[in-house]
């Protein structure tokens, strides 16, 4: 409604969809974690949102440094440069 640029259109509708997965995940995380703490159990949602969000970032690190040291091995980033 306010582009006609089809990358704009195309990549909006990417991420709406990422959304959709999202979403469901927070739903049923506010669910849960809210279900357990009306009943009393406090500390299970905190213990696993810290492990699970400690484990997922130290992932995410070492997984994009991998990544980061292949492509630095593989010099394909040589012919790119801001000074000629």
């Amino acid at each position: 409604m306010l582009t006609s640029d089809p990358w704009i259109i195309s990549t909006g509708a990417t991420i709406l969809w990422i959304e959709v997965l999202l979403e469901n995940g927070r739903a049923l995380n506010f669910f849960g974690v809210n279900s357990l703490r009306s009943a009393g159990d406090i500390y299970y949602p905190v213990i696993v949102g810290i492990i699970v969000m400690w484990a997922i970032f130290a992932l995410d690190e070492n997984i994009r440094g991998l990544i980061f040291v292949r492509r630095w091995n593989s010099f394909r980033w040589a012919d790119k440069s801001f000074v000629k």
